[in-house]
This record gives C-alpha cells, sequence and structure tokens, in this order.
C-alpha cells in the first residue's frame, strides 16, 4: 500500500494508527525460524528470504540471531 501511494511504510503506518486502525507485526513461526536458519547457512541471502517470506529485513535477522546462527560478513558497498 505505501508503494501504491508513494509514501515511507512509516508514513502508512503512522497515518493508519492516527485513524485508529490496529497495526501488528508479522509473527516469524518457530518452522519459518528454522527454515529461514537452514536456507542463510546453505547460502541464500537476506534479500532473497526478505522476499521468500515476505519479511523485512530485521524480522529475518532477528530470526536468525534468535536461532544462534553465525552471520556471514558483509558484502563491499558499491559506490
Amino acid at each position: 500500500m505505501a508503494r501504491e501511494l508513494g509514501v515511507a511504510n512509516s508514513a502508512l503506518t503512522r497515518m493508519l494508527r492516527e485513524q485508529g486502525v490496529a497495526i501488528s507485526k508479522r509473527k516469524v513461526s518457530d518452522d519459518e525460524a528454522a527454515k529461514l536458519a537452514r536456507e542463510y547457512a546453505a547460502g541464500a541471502t537476506m534479500a532473497q528470504m526478505k522476499k521468500e517470506y515476505g519479511l523485512s529485513h530485521g524480522a529475518v535477522l532477528r530470526s536468525l540471531h534468535q536461532s544462534g546462527v553465525a552471520m556471514r560478513a558483509k558484502a563491499p558497498r558499491r559506490r
């Protein structure tokens, strides 16, 4: 919805809350957390998993940390 309206996700969330809409974060199930950990260990990227599971970067990262996954080094940024 945010993309369709041309606003940031945070702006849309704020506007909805101001209108009394209850916003809840999608929780990562135990099964999903185990799959995320296995896929990351097998070489999947954060971007791939975000897209496949419909999760935010933070949700994927928290799930991996809670599962005790050792994070790979970050790729160098392009300039």
